[in-house]
């Protein structure tokens, strides 16, 4: 009995030491270490530019390491939420499709390789237009160095910077007003005007705002003339005149001639101009019948399209024309050979170099060149027409007679009533 109790006795020590030793010993776990993803740093000194009908948008970061993109986040409006509108790798960006003329706010987030998304940049806020600038109301030449600069911009402005200089060297910040003065650079040539405008908000506009405008400040004429030359002109034949500008485009070239109206030279490649836009004016001139001009002298005149006028030119030579003696006219006879059927006679011309007849007929008298051409006929031995009247009424008569160079005499006026 006694050994039986020592045994149980004995058990139960080694147990205890058993689960002593077993509850000092060290379980490793075989999972491993896990830890929550690192998160970027939000972007920072974010910027907005305000270009026309967009803004650019600029930030930084102090560590880039691990961003893969960058979220910009738009709100219309000051209590508007902020949605996602667009996502860039770059630290710029230039959001264009924003409504107009009201205030949009601004921030941005950077995206880790990992998928997370920082907390967003401090906002930015900007209202978002037209942004232009105009010289002298958009004209292509000025002929004043002095001009006036319109400015149309969204939001509030306060002050602006004008200059030639792209980088605006030397320019200072004036008081903003939608129209300004400007002094162009001397020299005449091409000349353009930058713009930077700085708002109330502090914000300033993006890219160059500018315009372009010709500075032309003086005109001259190269040369006139006129071809061909050393000869007597007359009805029907064609003088050429010619103006050279010194290549000035979009200018007025007149040339007067004693005894003629005066005449518009072009610059448009018709009627006798060479070459559309080069700066050589000139018209060909038919002469008209009943015209006679001796020694007459060419002078050229032009203006250029700044409004400058050059001094007068002459051209070398001079005009003459010569006035041949008009045709021969007829007498002209009217009857009627039915009740609507008006028969027209005439005598025969004598007229040598004769061209034709041509019957013209009018509801009122007189009859002239701007009625009804009733026919033309060509054989001076066919000396009569017979002409349908329509309507009952008077009819007026005239035959005209032409000769080879274009001149040409009327018939006495005959009427007839159906």
């Amino acid at each position: 009995m006694i050994t039986r109790v020592i045994q149980y006795l004995l058990g139960g020590l080694m147990l205890a030491a058993l689960l002593t030793t077993g509850c000092e010993r060290k379980i490793e776990s075989k999972d491993p270490v896990r830890s929550l993803p690192s998160r970027l740093d939000a972007p920072v000194d974010l910027t907005v530019a305000i270009g026309d009908r967009e803004v650019l948008l600029n930030w930084a970061m102090d560590d880039s390491t691990g961003v893969a993109q960058y979220r910009i986040y738009t709100a219309i409006g000051e209590a508007s939420q902020f949605t996602r509108h667009d996502s860039t790798t770059s630290q710029e960006a230039t959001v264009s499709d924003l409504p107009f003329n009201q205030t949009v706010r601004f921030r941005v987030t950077a995206v880790g390789d990992n998928g997370t998304e920082s907390d967003p940049s401090e906002t930015v806020s900007a209202v978002v237009g037209l942004l232009s600038l105009l010289i002298d109301d958009d004209n292509m030449y000025t002929g004043d160095r002095e001009v006036q600069i319109l400015l149309t911009v969204p939001g509030a402005a306060a002050y602006v910077m004008l200059s030639e200089d792209s980088l605006f060297g030397g320019a200072v910040d004036r008081i903003f007003r939608s129209t300004q003065s400007f002094t162009l650079s001397q020299g005449d040539g091409p000349k353009r005007v930058y713009a930077k405008i700085t708002f109330t908000d502090g914000s300033r506009s993006a890219g160059s705002v500018y315009d372009e405008i010709i500075l032309d400040t003086y005109a001259s004429i190269d040369s006139v003339y006129f071809a061909p030359t050393g000869q007597t002109f007359s009805a029907g034949d064609t003088i050429s005149f010619y103006l050279d500008a010194g290549g000035e485009l979009d200018g007025e070239a007149v040339v007067s001639v004693p005894g003629l109206n005066d005449i518009d030279l072009l610059d448009d490649g018709s009627h006798g101009d060479a070459a559309a836009g080069d700066g050589r004016y000139s018209f060909d001139y038919p002469v008209p019948t009943g015209l006679t001009v001796t020694d007459a002298k060419v002078t050229g005149a032009f203006t250029d399209a700044a409004g400058n006028r050059a001094v007068a030119a002459t051209a070398p030579g001079k005009v003459n024309i010569s006035s041949s003696d008009l045709p021969d006219s007829v007498t002209l006879a009217v009857g009627l050979t039915d009740a609507t059927t008006a028969r027209l006679s005439w005598t025969r011309t004598d007229t040598e170099d004769f061209e034709s007849y041509r019957v013209y007929r009018d509801a009122a008298s007189p009859v002239s060149l701007s009625d009804d051409l009733i026919t033309i006929i060509t054989d001076r031995n066919i000396l009569s027409h017979n002409d349908y009247l329509p309507n009952p009424g008077t009819y007026f008569y005239r035959v005209y007679v032409f000769d080879s160079q274009g001149q040409y005499v009327a018939s006495n006026e005959v009427s007839i009533t159906r």
